[in-house]
C-alpha cells in the first residue's frame, strides 16, 4: 500500500474505476492533495482516489484519458450525448489548472462519506456516477 503522501498515477497503471465513483473539482493541486489526504483519513484506500493530470499541450495522451467523465470529450460526444456535456465541464476545469478528483464509491454509504469530505474541502461540480446512473450532488 502506498503512504498517504504519495498518490500513485492511476492513469499509467490502467486501474481507474469506470463506474461507481464520485467526481468533483478542486481549484488547486494543494486543495486536491488536502482533499485526497482527508479521504484517506476518512477510510478510503489510496488506490480508490484519482487526481487528474492538467490538460496542457504537453500532457501525455496516457494522462489525458481514463475512461471517465474527467476525459475531454470527442466532438461527437460533446454534441450528441449528455455524458459529453459533463465531460466538457470537467475538461474546461482541467484546462483552467483545476484538479478533478475521483473517488471509487461502490456503496451508497461510500458516496455519502466521500461527498461530505469533498464538500468540507470546497469541492464543486460534484457528481455521482453509478453503474447505470449519473446524478449531480450539492456543493454544500
Amino acid at each position: 500500500m502506498t503512504s498517504s503522501n504519495q498518490h500513485i498515477n492511476h492513469y499509467d497503471q490502467g486501474n481507474v474505476p469506470f463506474k461507481d465513483y464520485v467526481i468533483a473539482v478542486l481549484d488547486t493541486p494543494a486543495d486536491a492533495k488536502a482533499a485526497a489526504d482527508a479521504l484517506e483519513a476518512g477510510g478510503f484506500a489510496t488506490d480508490d482516489i484519482v487526481l487528474s493530470a492538467p490538460l496542457r499541450p504537453t500532457t501525455p495522451e496516457s494522462e489525458r484519458k481514463q475512461g471517465t467523465l474527467a476525459d475531454p470529450p470527442t466532438g461527437a460526444q460533446s454534441l450528441l450525448t449528455e455524458e459529453g456535456f459533463d465531460q466538457e465541464q470537467y475538461a474546461v476545469e482541467r484546462r483552467r489548472g483545476h484538479v478533478v478528483i475521483q473517488v471509487h464509491t461502490p456503496h451508497m454509504k461510500d458516496v455519502d462519506r466521500a461527498h461530505e469530505i469533498l464538500v468540507a474541502h470546497q469541492a464543486h461540480t460534484i457528481k455521482r456516477v453509478g453503474t447505470w446512473t449519473r446524478e449531480n450532488l450539492p456543493n454544500q
